[in-house]
């Protein structure tokens, strides 16, 4: 899943292409998410609110995006 607050046409653009491509991959609401679902942030209000919300593994880090497992509330 794909973490945003925004505008985010430009980012379901690019959803768009990963999905015609075979990619499994749609946006998710930040705020409502469950243990083991792996998403996508960039933003550091987003990365905030995963950090003082969630019990999370990072799976990955490219540059500002991170991949997490959430592994629950806490």
């Amino acid at each position: 899943f794909l973490l945003f607050e925004g505008y985010y046409a430009h980012n379901g653009f690019y959803l768009k292409i990963l999905q015609d491509k075979g990619v499994n991959i749609t946006f998710k609401d930040w705020k409502n998410l469950e243990k083991g679902d792996h998403v996508i942030a960039y933003q550091k209000t987003i990365k905030d609110y995963l950090k003082e919300n969630y019990f999370y593994n990072i799976i990955s880090e490219w540059g500002n995006v991170i991949k997490y497992e959430i592994i629950d509330r806490k």
